[in-house]
């Protein structure tokens, strides 16, 4: 059941992709699937395990609980909107309370970023201690 869009309203669908043996989910827009790349929203692509963490974090604050089942999460979420800066979490409280209520559904806005695809590699010297010394003359004292 799909409860994530891109900020242009398109339903994003789960997929991974195998690299090196290990598998990276990730959502992407149905839009970029169907090959009409002009109609997608401002994300469309991000990482699964990322998007999934926000909001089950979000929900976890507002119950004000430590643990939660993956049925009450799912109880509790309508929709996910995908934009550049944040994530919209529509809620789905209760149904026959919201209308007790008279109330709509609240929206969580969950401030995010896409992190880079290539991340940085850094080098890291070897210790003084180890028996491969670098013999190489300092070119910038």
């Amino acid at each position: 059941m799909g409860r994530i869009f891109d900020d242009r309203g398109n339903r994003m669908t789960p997929t991974s992709k195998l690299k090196n043996g290990v598998s990276y989910r990730h959502y992407i827009s149905g839009n970029l699937l169907q090959g009409q790349p002009r109609n997608v929203g401002s994300v469309p692509r991000v990482p699964a395990l990322l998007i999934e963490k926000l909001v089950i974090d979000a929900i976890r604050k507002r119950l004000k609980q430590t643990e939660l089942s993956t049925s009450i999460v799912r109880d509790h979420i309508a929709r996910v909107e995908v934009g550049l800066n944040t994530l919209k979490v529509e809620r789905s409280a209760n149904a026959d309370q919201l209308k007790a209520r008279g109330k709509s559904r609240s929206v969580i806005t969950i401030p995010w970023s896409k992190p880079h695809s290539k991340v940085a590699i850094e080098i890291i010297p070897p210790a003084k201690s180890s028996r491969f010394t670098d013999k190489r003359p300092d070119l910038h004292p």
